[in-house]
């Protein structure tokens, strides 16, 4: 359906931009690549595009290409918080936890109300050595989970992740599977989750979910 938007459209970045995001996630990621910069080139001041050049770099793990392209998407609007959040990982990926720390604080200030940012932020600060603020973080989350203000569950489990405690990160991941989580279309290459990959039953989740079989 999203190769047929692009037939009829070729200039619609939401087409072009989701069908990126989605060969990345399939691990195909020269093509997902060449989308995000087609889309890219044909609409160069959109930052919420690249943004999303840089989402797909930093899936492809190429970490000094995704800081760039969001540092670019930051250049052009200064609010857009997913922007922050892209830079964030990508600086994360590189082990520069405390400006990643810095950049995620500036994605939750600019989207308060967004649980999975507030994941995301944990995990930094336990990267980065801050275990205190980042179960301070996991606290908060699950007293939400207990007013129905539940963030997602893989937010819990990067959360968890990053503290650590990889057997509870994957159970949250099982429990965000059955929720149909939509962070959980980046199971496969999502480098967050590479401690996580020699539990059987995280391959057990790609195969329920039907993802491509890693290649050798």
């Amino acid at each position: 359906m999203l190769k047929r938007a692009i037939t009829l459209d070729e200039a619609s970045y939401y087409a072009r931009t989701d069908y990126a995001y989605l060969l990345a996630c399939l691990g195909r990621h020269e093509e997902a690549i060449a989308q995000a910069r087609e889309g890219a080139e044909r609409n160069p001041v959109l930052p919420f595009v690249i943004a999303n050049e840089a989402r797909v770099l930093y899936l492809a793990r190429r970490y000094d290409e995704a800081v760039a392209k969001a540092r670019h998407a930051i250049a052009l609007d200064s609010t857009h918080f997913l922007a922050y959040e892209r830079l964030a990982f990508a600086l994360s990926a590189q082990r520069k936890d405390a400006e990643a720390i810095e950049m995620m604080a500036r994605a939750v200030a600019l989207a308060p109300g967004d649980q999975r940012l507030k994941g995301a932020l944990g995990y930094m600060l336990a990267r980065g050595g801050r275990r205190a603020e980042a179960r301070s973080i996991l606290a908060s989350l699950m007293r939400g989970r207990e007013r129905s203000v539940a963030p997602s569950g893989t937010a819990t489990a990067l959360l968890q992740a990053g503290l650590g405690d990889t057997s509870e990160a994957v159970r949250w991941l099982e429990r965000a599977e059955r929720e149909r989580d939509v962070e959980m279309m980046q199971l496969m290459t999502w480098p967050v989750w590479d401690p996580l990959r020699t539990d059987p039953r995280f391959d057990e989740l790609l195969a329920r979910m039907n993802f491509p079989a890693p290649k050798s």
